[in-house]
């Protein structure tokens, strides 16, 4: 058996409740791991809590009080996370920079990075004082290939890279591992964005000629969260297909 070293591992994801997340906290559960789930969808989360057992934790991604607060919720009911994982990247519509409006720069802030920003600086302190802890950050692929027409979430997907760098030189030396997961083209985006015809034209420069499922996506984000990727940290990891080629 190949053992991950997650059975009773404490779990927060933060995006846990919908596509890609939803994903990881059921690959995490799976492992044997504790899950707690932080989104704004109740329903879903009622949904999530039932399926998987899991910690439900609604919340507004824009609060830096709700967010604080769903981290100490976790903390009294099982003493810590040992593992966070960021699952709620924002992506506003695609349009050219002439027509990209300050709400979408501001919502792609406040939602995507300073949210992920204060999930990290909530949970870090505990995993350095008990020297292990595991920090994976979904960012799209644009942080690697920046895409003129989704200016914001590109520009963001790279500013969450340098964080995820930055921070992994600060806390390797306490057991605590950061990295960041840069996923192309899967299902759920494709279905959400209009089926068929949209994943069609989406795999179109996808050597693997396929959009990825969410599972395999889970698996390595289940990797880097395990003991097994011990020696992984200040790692960027594109799951494209191979589209940007190593970028």
């Amino acid at each position: 058996m190949f053992e991950l070293g997650l059975r009773g591992r404490r779990a927060l994801l933060n995006g846990g409740a919908h596509g890609l997340g939803l994903a990881c906290a059921r690959a995490l559960a799976a492992e044997g791991a504790r899950v707690a789930v932080f989104d704004a969808d109740a329903e879903a989360l009622r949904r999530v809590a039932a399926e998987l057992g899991a910690l439900a934790l609604p919340g507004d991604p824009a609060s830096r009080e709700q967010i604080e607060g769903a981290v100490a919720a976790v903390e009294r009911e099982w003493g810590g996370v040992d593992i966070l994982v960021n699952a709620a990247p924002v992506e506003p519509a695609p349009a050219p920079l002439h027509e990209v409006e300050d709400a979408a720069w501001e919502r792609v802030a406040r939602d995507h990075l300073l949210a992920y920003l204060r999930f990290m600086r909530a949970v870090t302190p505990g995993m350095r004082e008990r020297g292990h802890g595991r920090v994976v950050n979904l960012t799209g692929v644009a942080a690697r290939n920046p895409d003129p027409r989704r200016l914001p979430a590109s520009t963001a997907a790279i500013a969450v890279l340098n964080l995820t760098k930055a921070t992994a030189d600060e806390f390797a030396p306490h057991g605590v591992t950061i990295n960041a997961v840069s996923p192309g083209t899967f299902r759920e985006g494709a279905e959400r964005r209009g089926g068929g015809e949209a994943e069609a034209a989406s795999v179109a420069g996808v050597p693997a000629g396929r959009a990825g499922a969410p599972e395999e996506l889970a698996d390595l984000i289940v990797f880097l969260a395990s003991d097994r990727a011990a020696y992984v940290t200040g790692a960027s990891v594109t799951i494209d297909g191979g589209r940007t080629r190593g970028i």
